[in-house]
């Protein structure tokens, strides 16, 4: 029997003022099957961008695959950006997504949340909320298959100014596939007499100058979590003159309040990356920043790995490697 597809495909989105982006094709009567793609960009302060939101919510709902070609930007000088939400039956393939509030400003940024229920998730760009006084946002990525991610994901409050606020968690979830951390033998990397220098930042991180940080947690039910191509044994010098020994960091990080804990379950293998969880805090009955890794069938590579967990005036910290 013949199946009609049709393609939703918009070269680029910007909003002045106040709306919302709403892209859908899930309401089709006649059941047809398509893809919805936006395939170019509008050229601004921060670069190529397809959606230019404005502190407005994004949703794209397709009943096929979502391919976004340039960045998301939705920033608001103050008050609370629109969530961001992709949804797909198929596959999902982005580049960058950030939701913020602009520097001095004061507020929350917004969700960001990837849900592909059948196929799998493909990040080349940077995914961040954050504001500099406020609470950031969730961020949550979730496939059926595969999960690839190229760059930084991180959920943060930017200042340590006065208020408290609360960093996001980020949550990563495969639910039959892998999560693949693409690694330092890419054309990103430049090697300089043996030492590769970073040009994207390879961090996934929560954090929070002034107050309490997000969970950081990968979850690989049915897989494995990977860092592809290892890249192991080779020094990074990373963009702040840091070295590290794997080519991605998991950061969970309050330098004056409560981190949040890293935790990577997988049901095979697991190449851990160096992993950061710390607290500075002066309240002696709260639980702080732990480690845990758990692996059901498969290996836990620690090799060249660092795995460093610190609170300072209180409860300690804890580190759990599992394997059954």
């Amino acid at each position: 029997m013949y199946q009609q597809v049709q393609i939703l495909r918009i070269g680029s989105i910007s909003i002045q003022g106040d709306g919302q982006v709403f892209l859908t094709n899930q309401f089709q009567s006649n059941n047809l099957q398509g893809s919805i793609e936006i395939t170019s960009g509008i050229n601004t302060s921060n670069g190529l961008t397809s959606v230019l939101a404005s502190g407005n919510p994004v949703t794209i709902d397709a009943i096929s695959d979502v391919t976004i070609a340039a960045n998301i930007f939705n920033s608001i000088n103050n008050g609370t950006v629109g969530n961001v939400k992709i949804l797909s039956e198929g596959n999902i393939t982005t580049a960058g997504i950030e939701s913020f509030v602009a520097a001095g400003g004061n507020g929350d940024g917004g969700n960001i949340t990837l849900t592909s229920r059948n196929g799998s998730i493909n990040t080349r760009g940077k995914i961040v909320s954050s504001t500099p006084d406020g609470n950031s946002g969730n961020i949550r990525l979730q496939a059926n298959s595969n999960i690839t991610i190229a760059n930084e994901i991180a959920s943060r409050i930017l200042e340590a100014g006065a208020g408290r606020g609360r960093a996001g968690t980020i949550d990563i979830i495969s639910n039959t596939g892998n999560i693949n951390l693409v690694g330092e033998d890419t054309p990103s990397a430049i090697e300089i007499e043996n030492i590769r220098l970073r040009k994207l930042i390879r961090d996934i991180r929560s954090s929070n100058p002034n107050g309490i940080g997000g969970n950081i947690t990968l979850t690989a039910s049915q897989g494995q979590i990977l860092v592809t191509p290892t890249g192991r044994g080779q020094t990074v010098r990373t963009v702040d003159n840091q070295d590290d020994t794997t080519g991605w960091k998991l950061r969970a990080e309050s330098s004056n309040g409560v981190a949040g804990d890293v935790t990577l379950t997988a049901l095979g293998n697991i190449q851990s990356p160096n992993i950061q969880a710390s607290s500075v805090n002066n309240l002696p009955d709260r639980n702080f920043a732990g480690i845990s890794i758990n692996s059901s069938t498969g290996t836990v590579f620690i090799d060249n790995a660092t795995l460093n967990t610190t609170n300072t005036r209180g409860n300690a910290s804890y580190f759990l490697l599992r394997i059954i």
